[in-house]
């Protein structure tokens, strides 16, 4: 943790404590043991505890910002087959239907 005989105040404080929350982060886990350790920092740093949840889940978004589980990429690539596959099936039966009006 930061020394705390130095209090930041302001917007110094906000920098101080995301990069607290940074280094408590485990991926975009945070314990929450740590959350409430962090909440008390916050408070000491004279941020209310609104903003300080702000600023953790900020901080939460940016670690996991770009990235996307296993799972959710899968899903993602099946909906672009199914998508794929409902495009096919559409143009198919647009087909069929001009070919059954002009013969």
């Amino acid at each position: 943790m930061t020394d705390t005989s130095v209090c930041p105040t302001g917007r110094a404080a906000e920098i101080v404590f995301i990069d607290e929350v940074r280094q408590r982060l485990d991926g975009r886990i945070l314990r929450y043991s740590c959350r409430e350790e962090l909440l008390r920092r916050a408070k000491a740093l004279g941020i209310g505890r609104f903003d300080a949840n702000l600023l953790i889940a900020s901080a939460q978004h940016q670690a996991t910002a770009g990235t996307t589980s296993p799972m959710l990429r899968q899903q993602r690539g099946l909906s672009k087959v199914v998508m794929a596959s409902v495009a096919l099936a559409v143009q198919s039966i647009l087909l069929v239907g001009l070919w059954l009006i002009l013969r």
